[in-house]
């Protein structure tokens, strides 16, 4: 897994979580492929549903993420 699979398809539970929120809270685009093999991007604006799903709902259910983009926090 790691973490793009285990820790943040699982909410990112972590230390810093009461100072900058879960690690899905982070996430700003996931790329993935569906059942179907489609290839999609998927971000607030883009395929939304795919993307507040992955945020909460169980990531392997959806698709195969490839990868995710996240906000850095110094």
């Amino acid at each position: 897994m790691g973490f793009a699979g285990g820790y943040i398809q699982g909410g990112g539970h972590g230390p810093l979580t009461t100072i900058l929120g879960m690690g899905t809270d982070s996430v700003l685009q996931y790329t993935l492929v569906t059942a179907d093999g489609s290839y999609i991007m998927a971000d607030a604006k883009n395929n939304s549903d795919i993307f507040w799903a992955l945020r909460g709902g169980g990531g392997a259910s959806w698709g195969v993420v490839i990868s995710v983009s996240v906000t850095f926090h110094v």
